[in-house]
């Protein structure tokens, strides 16, 4: 069974790195456990790491029947490359301190993971893995491995270098892009330790979602400061796991929930949704807002729990059409609000229920009201549209 998989990672980088790509060094790990800084279990006779010119392709451990795991254990050492294979029954660990560059040069800024890749920081030192000189692409179904911890990165040289993730599994806690490079996903992400997982795109780049952006085993997804196309792609949080949205945009595709889990706008700021679909469980907390614009396609529900700061939802860019039949629900408190960025803001409510006490136009937003509006509450419930609309 290994030898079929590793073909088809070998075979797949052996694709892209044709004689346009130019002229690397080749490094193969001989077999078994051992330290990336020993020489002796390298073909080359050296430890990769680029340098005077010379470019590193490195595999692990190229079809050994010897399952390897090599381990990067000197701190503060920074392990540059242009290629990485590794098998599907290999690992290679990072330990705290170390960062490992993969860049876009002559060797063509590939990684093949069909094994396991882990990240173990377990201090303010942390590990970074790191992408470098333009668009880096992680392929093979492998996973990537962060410990519980929040300095654990993946990140960009510059804040236009981004990272394609075709079909691995990241998981774990601590920050991708850190605000220095953009993402492509085509795999799975997912936060599943005490620690959050942040992803936070470079405010050069987008995240691009076409995958899965998930949390799970009580954990929570952090989508930070930055714009999310997920047109083709789901956003998810499981039982008992959060996703939250602070000062990011989602635009399209499917937010969804189960169980208890559920997607949240972060206290004290504001997130936006644009033209999504959402099947789960949205809240906005106490002092939480969300910004809606186009189409807002509503199965499940959306939740506002003041208990004394607004819960606000907030109609965006002119009309803002709600359909779906699902369920806008206020809880108990005046300061749960529904209204307009401006008085010229119309919502266009098609189906859905809106239910509960709190406030809905503040003056500041027409109301096209085709579905059911309840009041339900001890509270009353107050409709008071702009005098304009």
């Amino acid at each position: 069974m290994k030898k079929l998989l590793v073909l088809v990672c070998v075979s797949w980088t052996i694709n892209l790195s044709g004689s346009a790509l130019g002229v690397v060094t080749n490094a193969t790990w001989l077999g078994g456990d051992g330290n990336w800084n020993n020489n002796a279990k390298w073909s080359s006779g050296a430890a990769p790491n680029n340098s005077g010119g010379n470019n590193w392709a490195v595999k692990i451990d190229d079809g050994n029947a010897a399952s390897s795991t090599v381990t990067q254990t000197t701190a503060s050492i920074t392990v540059t490359i242009d290629k990485l294979v590794l098998d599907a029954d290999d690992r290679l660990r990072l330990n705290n301190g170390v960062n490992l560059i993969v860049t876009n040069g002559p060797g063509g800024g590939v990684v093949t993971n069909c094994g396991t890749i882990t990240l173990n920081a377990t201090s303010s030192s942390g590990v970074t893995l790191q992408v470098s000189g333009g668009t880096i692409t992680l392929a093979g179904g492998g996973t990537i491995a962060l410990s519980n911890h929040q300095n654990n990165m993946i990140s960009g040289g510059t804040s236009t270098d981004v990272l394609i993730n075709e079909d691995n599994t990241i998981q774990g806690a601590g920050q991708i892009g850190d605000n220095s490079m953009g993402l492509d996903n085509r795999g799975t992400i997912s936060a599943n330790q005490p620690t959050a997982l942040v992803i936070n795109p470079s405010s050069m780049t987008v995240v691009i979602n076409s995958g899965i952006l998930q949390s799970t085993n009580g954990a929570l997804l952090r989508l930070y400061d930055g714009v999310f196309t997920n047109t083709l792609g789901t956003i998810r949080a499981l039982t008992t796991s959060t996703v939250e949205v602070d000062q990011a945009s989602i635009v399209g595709g499917l937010l969804t929930s189960e169980g208890s889990g559920a997607i949240r706008a972060a206290v004290g700021t504001s997130g936006t949704l644009a033209s999504i679909h959402n099947t789960g469980q949205l809240l906005l907390p106490n002092g939480a807002n969300f910004v809606l614009i186009g189409t807002i396609t509503n199965e499940g529900t959306f939740q506002l729990e003041s208990s004394g700061s607004g819960s606000d939802l907030i109609v965006g860019g002119g009309t803002v059409t709600l359909t779906g039949g699902g369920t806008i629900t206020f809880g108990n408190h005046v300061n749960n609000r529904l209204y307009g960025d401006a008085a010229t803001d119309s919502l266009i409510n098609e189906d859905n229920t809106i239910q509960g006490a709190g406030q809905i136009g503040l003056n500041n937003l027409g109301v096209d009201n085709r579905g059911t509006i309840i009041a339900n509450q001890p509270t009353q419930l107050l409709i008071d549209p702009a005098d304009a609309t």
